[in-house]
């Protein structure tokens, strides 16, 4: 799969997919996000994310309204939008 797209769902987990590069899934209960090795997009707002783990390509982050407390330097990231999260630093 290359391409995730599941708004307004209740997903609580998602898997690793080794060769995807966008995933779209806000309004969902996300709890943690896994690291996927080639996502460059990464768009999940409104979801109850508490850990983000490193993303080795990622560029773009949309995840707003959700619970992340730390957020680890994203060697390729470009752009990143994250209001209303717990965010205690931002390396």
């Amino acid at each position: 799969m290359l391409y995730f797209s599941a708004n307004n769902n209740e997903l609580e987990s998602f898997p690793v997919q080794p060769k995807m590069y966008k995933f779209f899934a806000s309004h969902n209960l996300l709890k943690k996000f896994p690291v996927q090795p080639y996502m460059e997009v990464f768009i999940a707002e409104d979801n109850e994310i508490e850990k983000f783990p490193e993303q080795p390509k990622m560029e773009i982050f949309v995840g707003n309204n959700n619970n992340i407390r730390k957020f680890p330097t994203q060697p390729k990231m470009i752009e990143f939008f994250g209001y209303n999260n717990d965010l205690k630093s931002f390396p």
